[in-house]
């Protein structure tokens, strides 16, 4: 998982198309850890909406979890707006499957991860 992490910050990949496709391969390894199901497309709308909205400034930013809670209350005003919740609701995936790999980690694989 950490080599796609590199990959993340552009050293490997060449462009934001790559880094979308390094982070959903991440995500989507937690995902399967722990089985929970998010599609990649949806996955990819969520993030992708979160930088419309100016909420991470990189793809790399929803692996910290001090942005977790800012991300989710923009998708919820977002939902509020549009009146479609299917950004919120594949964040709210992610963000359980973060959560639990956070949780299972060591403070030392936690660093080599983010």
């Amino acid at each position: 998982m950490a080599e796609w992490l590199v990959q993340l910050g552009g050293r490997d990949a060449s462009g934001p198309t790559q880094r979308m496709e390094a982070l959903v391969k991440v995500v989507s390894q937690i995902h399967k850890q722990w089985g929970i199901d998010c599609k990649a497309k949806d996955f990819t709308l969520a993030v992708t909406r979160l930088l419309q909205l100016s909420i991470i400034d990189r793809l790399v930013d929803i692996l910290h979890p001090d942005v977790w809670d800012q991300c989710t209350k923009a998708l919820a005003e977002d939902t509020m707006s549009s009146s479609s919740g299917k950004n919120l609701k594949a964040w709210g995936r992610v963000v359980k499957s973060l959560q639990k790999a956070l949780h299972e980690r060591t403070p030392g694989e936690l660093r080599e991860i983010v």
